[in-house]
């Protein structure tokens, strides 16, 4: 009888271990699905520091959309994008952030899975090995995701070298804008062109 106790305290045990990591699991599940990566562009004229690019990518239906405005047709979202950089200890060292808006025609357009958002945050960072976690929220719903970068390598650039290019990119999209200066301001523009980062582009 005794041993038969001991039995079912040793379950009941086990259950509520199980159930507690099933709740923890469900809380740390990602709601929102974030697409990074990191380019370093080395330069001789900064050799103390190099331009260190963090783009990334979002499925559009991930954020919910509300109408601020009863005169404008047009539905929003508010995206909040946080980069924090850590050093080979886990450490932070640097991070950066921006807050942007999208907009779409209708609540349908805001549900098609078929539309990605771009974007990129950007950090000078001297000479090291890194890491870095790539997090966004959702600012209306309170939704968050993350993406992990676990190693970003800056070498010092060298004056006898000229100017290093980056790690590899290949491009989703590439629009020449030159000539249009309303994409200018564009954080995706680079040498006259809206440049579109592919999430998984970094060879």
């Amino acid at each position: 009888m005794k041993m038969r106790m001991k039995f079912f305290y040793i379950i009941l045990i086990l259950c509520s271990a199980l159930s507690n990591f099933a709740k923890a699991s469900e809380v740390n599940l990602a709601d929102i699905a974030v697409y990074a990566n990191a380019s370093v562009y080395n330069n001789p004229d900064l050799d103390s520091v190099s331009l260190v690019e963090f783009p990334f990518t979002l499925n559009r239906n991930n954020f919910e959309f509300y109408k601020p405005d009863s005169t404008d047709s047009r539905y929003f979202a508010r995206i909040f994008a946080h980069v924090e950089l850590m050093d080979v200890n886990g450490v932070p060292v640097d991070s950066t952030n921006t807050l942007f808006t999208v907009a779409v025609a209708s609540l349908a357009d805001a549900k098609a899975d078929d539309f990605r958002l771009f974007h990129k945050l950007s950090l000078f960072v001297k000479p090291g090995i890194y890491s870095a976690r790539v997090t966004i929220i959702d600012v209306v719903s309170k939704k968050k995701g993350e993406y992990y970068i676990d190693k970003i390598t800056v070498e010092k650039s060298s004056h006898n070298n000229g100017v290093n290019l980056s790690v590899l990119n290949t491009a989703y999209n590439a629009e020449l804008v030159e000539g249009d200066t309303t994409k200018i301001n564009s954080p995706l523009f680079k040498n006259g062109y809206d440049l579109l980062i592919d999430r998984k582009s970094v060879v």
